[in-house]
């Protein structure tokens, strides 16, 4: 066999389609990859459009699966047959941020089957096609062992539960007895996010803020923390703070809105982080001044609303805002040993499957969000059980 079946774009405009393409060559420091499962996100839609994507190509930057072959220079101990997961972060492996360990902040950051975030080009020019394919080919130094007992499902979505990793660590919850919120928590980040929180003592209460309480009660019980819901609907889109103070004064934040009143009523203590995961619009500037002094908001949903907040507030209550992009190589490392050593369970979060002759029906079915989705695979080669 010479080619493949592979999720495809050809250009920025033209959509994503099922197409047969010639199984990729290696190079001397490759390895080709069998793909078992995929994971699928419709965000690469969007990237290509913007022209954050390289095309033509072939998407999807999260995969498991066996090593079919590798390149003459691969003489590690990996072999053709290990099971593997893909690591989709592209960096270059000498730059400061790469020796601190922020490999996702490399300056030549992207990510495999996705989108290119760093200033320069680099491994992406040469490596941007994806895993949505029956076979993908990887450097050596991107691909990691799959422990015998994480299922290649496991393995492909890894990466969604490193990056919810990180961002619990970026919360820093340092304080006894905390109160955390999470928003938009119904998705794959949130319920991984809900799963994660055992691991971070502090924290003694999640509050779930969403749009739809029978959602967001559905998660609740993903989570050994106490959690609490809160339903909020969306404030318009052209809604603007309370009014600030005059100039050159010093204030607190807002006046509390019936809103932050009834989080301070949940958190007598004040909200020591809220990991906002919304996508859009301007609900993250309601609830902010439930945040208690020196409070942290993580930020991953990728928001472009602007945060109509005086930059006064955030200075009198010395509160972090802090952006986060993918995880570390680390963070990986670490979910892998916790599932390895049975400490940490996810194969309950997989609420879809779609072979991937199904693709579009997925991607479209995630868009929609008719139905509660929290992780969805790809299965290229289904897993015997």
């Amino acid at each position: 066999m010479t080619t493949m079946l592979a999720l495809h774009a050809q250009d920025a405009s033209s959509g994503l389609e099922l197409k047969q393409l010639p199984i990729p060559s290696l190079g001397p420091e490759d390895v080709l990859i069998k793909v078992y499962s995929a994971g699928i996100t419709p965000g690469v839609i969007k990237l290509l459009k913007m022209g954050q994507s390289a095309v033509p190509t072939t998407v999807g930057h999260e995969a498991a699966g066996v090593v079919e072959s590798l390149g003459d220079k691969v003489k590690d101990g990996l072999n053709v047959g290990d099971r593997v997961r893909l690591h989709p972060i592209l960096s270059c492996g000498k730059c400061s941020q790469c020796q601190l360990g922020f490999d996702s902040m490399c300056d030549e950051a992207a990510q495999m089957g996705f989108a290119k975030f760093g200033g320069r080009t680099g491994l992406y020019a040469q490596y941007h096609d994806g895993a949505l394919a029956e076979y993908v080919r990887v450097p050596r130094r991107f691909v990691d062992r799959l422990p015998d007992n994480v299922s290649f499902d496991i393995g492909a979505k890894l990466h969604d539960v490193a990056t919810a990793l990180r961002v619990l660590k970026l919360a820093e919850v340092n304080q006894p007895n905390s109160t955390i919120i999470l928003t938009a928590p119904t998705g794959t980040m949130g319920t991984a996010t809900l799963k994660l929180a055992k691991f971070f003592p502090n924290i003694k209460k999640i509050i779930l803020v969403g749009r739809r309480k029978e959602r967001l009660e559905s998660i609740k019980h993903l989570s050994e923390v106490e959690t609490v819901v809160f339903p909020i609907s969306a404030p318009p889109q052209d809604s603007k703070p309370s009014p600030g103070p005059p100039a050159g004064a010093l204030s607190g934040p807002p006046l509390p809105s019936p809103i932050v009143q009834q989080l301070k009523e949940l958190a007598p203590e004040g909200i020591s982080a809220i990991i906002d995961y919304i996508p859009a619009g301007p609900t993250l500037g309601q609830i902010l001044p439930a945040l208690a002094t020196r409070g942290t908001i993580v930020h991953m949903g990728g928001n472009p609303t602007p945060l109509q907040v005086p930059l006064v507030f955030i200075m009198s209550k010395a509160w972090r805002l802090v952006g986060n992009r993918a995880h570390t190589r680390d963070d990986a490392q670490q979910i892998l040993n916790w599932l390895q050593n049975e400490e940490f369970v996810i194969s309950d979060l997989i609420t879809h499957r779609f072979p991937l002759k199904e693709a579009h029906r997925a991607i479209d079915t995630i868009e929609t969000r008719d139905e509660a989705l929290w992780m969805t695979i790809i299965e290229v080669i289904p897993e015997k059980v």
